[in-house]
């Protein structure tokens, strides 16, 4: 993987030793960022969002950010991480686990089945797609995330997804990923999205 900086400068490297061990991080806040990319004020509005909308729906949302996954690819890593967390109310099964890797240049969006009505695998990819892609791409990594969730809090108060330009494979698990900002050989050039129970 590339050398990406960690523009926040909190970059944790006891915990991504262990990442690479395979150890997976705790998710203690509505925002954990192991990456050191978000800002505090930043940082501070996205938890205020996340915190506003669980009071209001009951949804348990949660982003975490590290700088690679280590020996695990992200759907291990995101789902063992969620499993851990145990995110979600017991029988409604609602909880939601956003991961951004930034030197794996992937992220995944993953969702309980109670969720999965609202947060369809289109709906994800297009979020990732349309309005975290983008920020990512000009190296605005926390407005990327912080747009990430205004978006999927929007999407549950029934605002539409911005549906971008057609795309052949937008139900699919796989969209380009900084497919325009990376040489050509670099790894992970795909963002995942899925629904899995957590």
């Amino acid at each position: 993987a590339g050398n990406l900086a960690s523009p926040v400068d909190t970059f944790d490297k006891d915990v991504h030793k262990k990442i690479r061990e395979g150890f997976v991080p705790e998710i203690t806040a509505p925002v954990n960022d192991y990456a050191g990319i978000i800002p505090p004020a930043q940082k501070k509005n996205i938890s205020d969002m996340i915190l506003a909308h669980r009071k209001k729906t009951g949804v348990q949302m949660a982003v975490l950010t590290v700088y690679t996954t280590g020996g695990m690819n992200i759907e291990e890593f995101s789902l063992k991480t969620a499993e851990k967390w145990g995110g979600g109310a017991r029988g409604r099964d609602d909880g939601l686990l956003f991961t951004v890797a930034l030197s794996d240049r992937r992220m995944r969006i993953e969702v309980g089945y109670g969720l999965e009505g609202t947060l369809t695998d289109v709906a994800a990819s297009r979020i990732i797609r349309n309005v975290m892609t983008p920020r990512f791409k000009e190296g605005n990594y926390n407005a990327g995330v912080e747009a990430g969730v205004k978006a999927i809090i929007d999407l549950f108060d029934g605002a539409e997804v911005p549906a971008g330009e057609p795309h052949p494979a937008a139900e699919k698990k796989q969209d380009a990923f900084f497919e325009n900002a990376i040489p050509k050989d670099a790894v992970g050039q795909f963002i995942e999205t899925d629904k899995i129970h957590l």
